[in-house]
């Protein structure tokens, strides 16, 4: 259990033989969309982050 999650739980679909083989991305995203949304926002957060240093950078120049 990691911070309370079951990841045993999440990765169910997987041992199904068709599901597992043929729908892995969709359920990538129904086990996990949790973290994804949470990894998506990081990349934003940071991407906005280092626009704003290169245009303070480039402002300075």
């Amino acid at each position: 259990m990691l911070w309370g999650w079951d990841i045993g739980e999440r990765l169910y679909v997987y041992v199904i033989p068709m599901i597992g083989s043929l729908l892995t991305p969709i359920a990538l995203v129904m086990g996990f969309w949790d973290v994804l949304l949470a990894w998506a926002a990081l990349v934003v957060l940071l991407h906005m982050l280092w626009r704003n240093n290169v245009k303070n950078a480039n402002s300075t120049l």
